[in-house]
């Protein structure tokens, strides 16, 4: 993980800032050696959360990074899994009071970004500009968006 600002994001190597693509295949790793039984102190989990939270658009979705001004589809659904992660391990317990009902906001606000725009063709959001895609390919080619 990065750190400073930066904190709860993973990144190619030691430099960068940090986005969301490597820090959800990061989070799914440590997830799945929780899982197997590996300590991991909530600590991490508040710390991921945190950057997440902090790359959340005013729309409710995500781009690929924290400085990316647009939210597409594939980052939101990477946040999404990424929060209900973390959502088992800070919020769970307040989850089962149903006398006084929990709602995630981050969540529900992402969960309505993706029905309002997801598409089963394309990745809305994304134009691909400035990040060295081939944007003369063919436009329904996953790896051409992601």
């Amino acid at each position: 993980m990065l750190p400073g600002q930066r904190s709860g994001l993973y990144n190619y190597g030691s430099h960068g800032q940090g986005d969301y693509s490597n820090s959800q295949y990061g989070v799914l790793g440590v997830w799945a050696a929780s899982e197997a039984g590996l300590e991991v102190p909530m600590s991490y989990w508040r710390t991921v959360e945190n950057a997440w939270l902090r790359g959340q658009h005013a729309d409710g979705g995500w781009g690929y990074t924290p400085r990316d001004a647009a939210s597409y589809a594939s980052m939101t659904a990477a946040a999404l899994a990424t929060l209900y992660i973390t959502h088992d391990y800070l919020h769970a317990r307040d989850s089962q009071n149903l006398e006084r009902p929990f709602v995630n906001k981050p969540l529900a606000a992402g969960l309505e970004w993706m029905a309002n725009n997801f598409a089963v063709d394309s990745n809305p959001g994304f134009s691909g500009a400035g990040r060295g895609i081939d944007e003369g390919g063919d436009p329904t080619d996953p790896w051409v968006h992601y």
